[in-house]
């Protein structure tokens, strides 16, 4: 689940993806929530702590990337094997 840290609404729509993901989906399947955009710290609307946070009440991992940078991007990919 991808959310723009620059923007708070999109990950306010989380839960709502967990919650259809782990409806729809199988139950041993791996979630991650990735904070994208880590690159554009000065325009963040949603903290660090606040993502862990909802990741760890959801038993679920979290990373932040960059698109534009590529931090972290190999990580994700390596955390969903």
């Amino acid at each position: 689940m991808v959310y723009d840290i620059t923007k708070r609404n999109t990950f306010e729509k989380a839960e709502k993806w967990l919650s259809d993901l782990r409806e729809a989906g199988n139950p041993f399947m791996s979630i991650v929530l990735v904070g994208n955009k880590s690159d554009l710290e000065l325009k963040r609307e949603v903290s660090k702590e606040d993502a862990n946070k909802f990741a760890a009440e959801r038993g679920i991992t979290c990373i932040e990337t960059s698109a534009e940078t590529g931090e972290n991007v190999e990580k994700v990919r390596f955390s969903l094997v």
